[in-house]
């Protein structure tokens, strides 16, 4: 994923540090469990937006809470099981443990077509302000806020509060019978002078196909990845080099301890994904 729309902070303690704690989240990089919601999802099961990370296990057990089992396949309901059981943990109260949240997102909207296809939006945003040397009033925060910090367009250079990314994804799943879903995701560093704000932009698309194989069930994805920031409105130009995940105001960019924070590979980068996760009907 280029971009992440959803921040969290999470503050875990435990009174022994032998005991289990469990999580009010499902932090990204879990891919069975992620591929163990997108079935749900894509079967029908869950209405909830998935394309987000983290996600919380509240909203996953409530989605769940009035599932028909019975009437789920054999790879669906050994997708519910795992999740099950993974809920049961997290959401057990009686493991000690201590936590905080604070959190701000731009949850996508799930659509429906006129043929009921499912197809999520989402629209995100962030943005880095304030840091060593950098006003941190709240002058600044709403000049940030409203947009206005396009040196040379709606802001002076010395006034440029800060540093900002913005884009679009879409996961749109075909019919139910049709196990095939198609994902994009569109970012772009907000830095154009004139016209439309968002302008360099980086881009992923991919396609997800699921199914079983023998008692195994799987889900397979193909992916392509172009870091680099591409000019025009959707970016349809040229490319621009040492443009992603850079800004003249924070020298390490839009990162943390040397990585990016969105696509693992950083900018300036092609990359051809193939991927695919298998569980049994008894487990992963």
């Amino acid at each position: 994923m280029l971009f992440s729309a959803q921040i969290r902070i999470v503050l875990l303690c435990s009174l022994l540090p032998a005991w289990a704690v469990a999580a009010p989240i499902a932090a990204p990089g879990e891919t069975q469990l992620r591929s163990d919601l997108l079935l749900l999802s894509d079967s029908g099961v869950i209405n909830i937006p998935i394309s987000a990370w983290p996600i919380a296990f509240g909203d996953v057990s409530l989605a769940l809470s009035e599932t028909d089992v019975q009437s789920l396949g054999v790879p669906v309901r050994a997708a519910y099981d795992r999740v099950k059981q993974r809920l049961r943990f997290e959401l057990n109260t009686s493991t000690m443990h201590v936590q905080a949240s604070a959190s701000g997102s731009f949850n996508p909207r799930t659509i429906r077509s006129f043929e009921n296809t499912p197809r999520e939006e989402g629209e995100a945003r962030a943005a880095q302000w304030c840091g060593d040397g950098r006003p941190c009033d709240m002058q600044t925060f709403l000049r940030l806020l409203n947009g206005n910090d396009n040196a040379g367009a709606n802001v002076d250079p010395e006034d440029e509060p800060g540093n900002q990314l913005g884009g679009i994804d879409i996961r749109w799943t075909l019919l139910r019978q049709v196990p095939v879903a198609l994902y994009m995701q569109w970012i772009a560093e907000d830095t154009r002078k004139t016209g439309a704000q968002l302008h360099l932009w980086m881009q992923q698309v991919g396609v997800e196909y699921w199914g079983m194989i023998g008692d195994v069930s799987h889900r397979t994805h193909f992916e392509v990845t172009n870091s680099s920031c591409h000019k025009g409105a959707l970016g349809e130009g040229s490319a621009r080099p040492n443009c992603a995940y850079e800004h003249h105001f924070f020298q390490t960019g839009y990162r943390y301890n040397g990585r990016a924070l969105g696509f693992s590979g950083d900018g300036d980068t092609l990359v051809l994904l193939d991927g695919f996760n298998a569980g049994t009907i008894l487990g992963s």
